[in-house]
């Protein structure tokens, strides 16, 4: 895989074709930490520069209609998260709550530490839901959620955390991932 990417990222170098370059180099990093050398638990910084080469590509696909930001202290970077935990949180936050919003939004992802948890929030300010299921998610519906459904199996299963979600119609989502230091 990483050799056709490669591949395909030197012929798009070779008819100076920079978009297309920039954007395989994007999905090759994406691929290489989800993969992550079959590890389930990679550092906060490699999930956070996972995130980034997504929001990369889509930020083609959509333009400019979101940003990202992050507030993310330096001393919680290497700390260790389950793989593939915000990435499905940030696309359902596009997916979901930017993408069907009129103009654009903007998804922030941000850590704090309390006493015996830390927290990430993936936040939007797109179109929210007013309809949360009995296990405190969206209903899971054809082609949606299912990512949040899964993050919380992981990050439960894996990291003993938990996942909450809380939206506003028409303000936007929040999900918050809490994680026990002692884990």
């Amino acid at each position: 895989l990483y050799n056709t990417l490669n591949s395909v990222c030197v012929l798009a170098k070779k008819y100076h074709a920079d978009d297309i370059q920039q954007m395989i180099m994007a999905l090759s990093k994406f691929f290489m930490i989800s993969l992550s050398n079959g590890a389930e638990v990679i550092t906060l910084a490699q999930e956070v520069e996972q995130v980034k080469s997504y929001m990369y590509i889509q930020k083609i696909r959509y333009a400019d209609k979101f940003t990202l930001h992050t507030d993310i202290p330096e001393e919680l970077l290497m700390a260790h998260i389950c793989k593939l935990t915000l990435q499905p949180l940030v696309e359902n936050a596009i997916t979901h709550g930017i993408g069907n919003k009129r103009g654009g939004g903007t998804v922030t992802i941000a850590t704090r530490e309390e006493p015996d948890n830390w927290l990430i929030t993936v936040q939007d300010d797109g179109c929210g839901t007013d309809n949360i299921a009995a296990d405190g998610l969206p209903p899971q519906q054809e082609g949606g959620f299912i990512g949040l459904a899964n993050v919380r199996q992981r990050v439960e299963s894996i990291a003993r955390g938990r996942l909450h979600f809380s939206s506003i119609k028409n303000k936007g989502a929040t999900v918050t991932v809490v994680l026990p230091k002692e884990r």
